[in-house]
């Protein structure tokens, strides 16, 4: 059983776009028609259809981009992921013709959403970061709760849940500053289900009751049912039948219809029957499962009730029904693998369908852009048939040569940037420097054996800078020659470690090259150096799951909000963005997810205590 809880707020604000149009009006037509949309999905789709075109013929943009971003919403509800997709898009665009940026940010986020339904990780994360730049940028606490929530929830759905805890701490800190006790609880529910997940049971019960105790308080039932079935299951793996049996007998009676809850409630309650070999009340709460999943037509619902049944009218001796039961859950798992397999591809045509699109009007932009420069070229045209001849030759010549030269420019800058950040002008001064004081206390050993340090490092950046991929001991080398270069030169300030590399073969095993190092490099020159007389220490770590890389750098500086009071105006970063344009390409180039995030890290009080970073790479052959 697992279910993370998503909390979805309304956090598309409505503000004044004209003096001559009444904006409350039609802010107040679309939430009737929220309303509508409870109970008659088809009339509520057609009456903000109506609405949208009304506010295009009073000529009302922001109106009709409302429209549009609420027909996605609609869409997503009833789980048509790729129309929210298309009426998202439109919105956004709109919203940003109209330099609308809230808007726009809401509207990643939602997007973002979607693409998590959807599994595509790598997308969710792109647009929900962005959308969330914007958020805490101008502080919107409440759109921060939702995003902070929406991280959190794509991090469990990969099984990162020290991540998930992160940010389901700083969403719940956001809904403490507006006092939203919903969204506070749950927070702590999905923190609660962690610990579920992970077989905690002593542990997530005690988070449990205290979700209880604020569910009850703010009268959530379906936050309550969530509980006492997650409770009720927990008390089953310890083998206390008798607490088990005490919550889950309540779920019943808070009044809920048409629940997956309930359900679960009716499943766990016939297993805690079946251990106490009561099977006549297992039978009759299974068969209340059955009943009611044929009647919502939930056919993985039905299956396990027609499973459990057999089982239970065996255990009566009863091998008539035993086997019909059976039977009939046998037929319905090869209808279920072909329902599980058209679902899966309904998503991969959604993302492949959304990405069609986004190249098509690109294409679409490129093609106007083109024809602009015909017409304003259409009186050269006249000048001769031969000279036209000439140029179109020329010019298809030119343009194939141009082409091929800005993609090997884009490669060059893209090297040169990386060269950049690799190779930074502090730290080139200051092992220059280095060097001159060993030579002038007349410490030649020691200069010798720096500069020798400082020219082999040198010659492996510009080496691996101009591979694609280069081999993980490569890496593993370049990384342990920078980090000793570096403790050198602070005089035994750096500690660093390097953790996993023991455990993969790290010739066969490839990477892109000096991905890690500018984000170490941060982490020396703008956290740890600007401790007060302190060591610093860098943690690197590497392992495999699931045919992936996983990389995390850890350090413990003064972090980057306080190193950022600390740096000058005039410097700017460029690992971050150097990073983003290298992940882009790598995921183009090889077609697999690939995943990035930069964590500050905090201490109880909330006091910053360094940062760390993570990635997510595909397992490549050298």
């Amino acid at each position: 059983m697992k279910k993370i809880i998503l909390l979805i707020f309304s956090i598309i604000a409505y503000h004044s776009y004209s003096n001559t149009i009444d904006t409350a009006y039609y802010k107040t037509r679309i939430d009737q028609i929220k309303i509508t949309f409870l109970t008659d999905q088809d009339s509520a789709l057609q009456e903000l259809q109506i609405l949208a075109n009304e506010c295009e013929e009073i000529n009302y943009p922001r109106g009709y981009a409302d429209c549009i971003g609420q027909m996605g919403i609609f869409q997503k509800q009833i789980g048509n992921f790729t129309e929210a997709l298309e009426y998202y898009n439109r919105s956004l665009n709109l919203y940003k013709e109209l330099n609308f940026e809230y808007g726009v940010a809401a509207l990643k986020l939602s997007i973002g959403a979607v693409y998590t339904h959807l599994s595509a990780y790598s997308l969710a994360l792109e647009y929900i970061h962005e959308s969330l730049e914007y958020f805490e940028k101008h502080n919107k606490i409440l759109a921060l709760g939702g995003a902070y929530m929406s991280l959190s929830g794509i991090y469990i759905n990969i099984k990162e849940y020290e991540l998930g805890y992160e940010y389901i701490d700083k969403a719940i800190e956001q809904y403490e500053k507006l006092g939203i006790k919903e969204g506070i609880c749950g927070c702590k529910l999905n923190k609660a289900i962690i610990l579920h997940e992970q077989k905690k049971y002593e542990e997530c019960i005690a988070e449990f009751e205290e979700v209880i105790a604020l569910a009850k308080e703010i009268n959530a039932s379906s936050y309550l049912a969530d509980s006492y079935v997650y409770v009720g299951s927990s008390y089953i793996k310890l083998g206390k039948l008798d607490k088990a049996e005490e919550y889950l007998l309540q779920v019943p009676h808070l009044g809920l219809v048409n629940s997956q809850v309930l359900l679960e409630a009716y499943l766990y309650t016939g297993e805690l029957y079946k251990q106490k070999k009561d099977y006549d009340q297992a039978i009759k709460y299974i068969q209340k499962l059955v009943d009611e999943s044929i009647k919502l037509e939930l056919v993985g619902n039905t299956m396990k009730g027609y499973h459990q049944l057999a089982f239970y009218y065996s255990e009566k001796n009863n091998n008539k029904k035993a086997y019909e039961y059976q039977t009939l859950a046998y037929e319905l798992k090869d209808s279920i693998f072909d329902s599980e397999k058209t679902s899966q591809m309904q998503k991969l045509e959604t993302i492949y369908q959304t990405e069609k699109k986004q190249q098509k009007i690109e294409n679409l932009e490129n093609e106007n852009k083109i024809q602009q420069l015909k017409l304003q070229k259409a009186n050269i045209i006249y000048a001769g048939i031969i000279v036209i001849l000439f140029v179109i030759s020329g010019g298809l010549i030119l343009a194939i040569r141009n082409s091929r030269l800005q993609v090997k420019n884009e490669n060059i800058k893209l090297e040169q940037k990386l060269l950049r950040s690799q190779m930074n002008p502090h730290f080139i001064f200051n092992a220059i420097s280095a060097i001159q004081h060993y030579i002038v206390k007349n410490r030649s050993l020691e200069a010798s054996s720096y500069l020798s340090s400082f020219a082999k490092l040198m010659r492996s950046i510009l080496q691996n800078s101009r591979e694609e991929l280069v081999p993980l001991e490569t890496e593993f080398q370049t990384l342990e020659d920078y980090l000793n270069l570096q403790k050198l030169r602070l005089d035994g300030k750096l500690v660093y470690n390097i953790q996993g590399k023991e455990d993969f073969d790290t010739e066969d095993l490839a990477i892109p090259p000096m991905l890690l190092q500018p984000f170490i490099e941060n982490a020396i020159e703008h956290g740890i150096m600007k401790k007060e007389e302190q060591k610093g220490t860098i943690d690197i770590k590497f392992r495999e799951e699931r045919n992936n890389l996983y990389i995390e750098i850890v350090d413990d500086g003064i972090g980057r909000e306080s190193a950022l009071k600390k740096t000058t105006k005039d410097h700017k970063s460029f690992a971050t963005e150097i990073t983003n344009q290298r992940i882009k390409s790598i995921k183009k180039t090889y077609k697999r997810e690939i995943l990035f995030d930069i964590i500050d890290l905090k201490n109880n009080n909330n006091n910053p205590v360094g940062t760390k970073v993570i990635f997510k790479l595909p397992l490549l052959s050298a």
